[in-house]
């Protein structure tokens, strides 16, 4: 099969993750500044509903990990990691294509 860079899932799973950790750590950080000043209740409120945007962000992550499109047909491929080079993969069986997609280390 001939390997081809993914053009938009590197960008889409960085900005992902990013905007997941941003907003977690920042509510995290603000539950933690109310609970320190007296606002108890809304603290933890704020704090615990970080946590469950750490989850929601891994899960967000892990599904468009495991839905990518082929950029060529639209339709969807199966992720696999290749161990030879430690990187990770998208295939398509219609294109006869794997989309290399930019995670991990090449070794080469």
């Amino acid at each position: 099969m001939n390997i081809q860079k993914h053009p938009t899932f590197k960008k889409q799973f960085t900005r992902g993750l990013f905007v997941g950790v941003f907003i977690s750590v920042s509510s995290a950080f603000t539950g933690i500044l109310l609970s320190r000043i007296g606002f108890f209740a809304i603290g933890h409120t704020v704090t615990l509903a970080s946590g469950f945007l750490v989850i929601g962000t891994f899960l967000y992550l892990t599904i468009a990990f495991f839905n990518i499109r082929c950029p060529k047909c639209g339709k969807k491929t199966q992720t696999h990691s290749d161990t030879a080079k430690s990187q990770w993969l998208a295939s398509c069986s219609d294109c006869d294509l794997d989309w290399d997609l930019e995670i991990g280390y090449k070794i080469e």
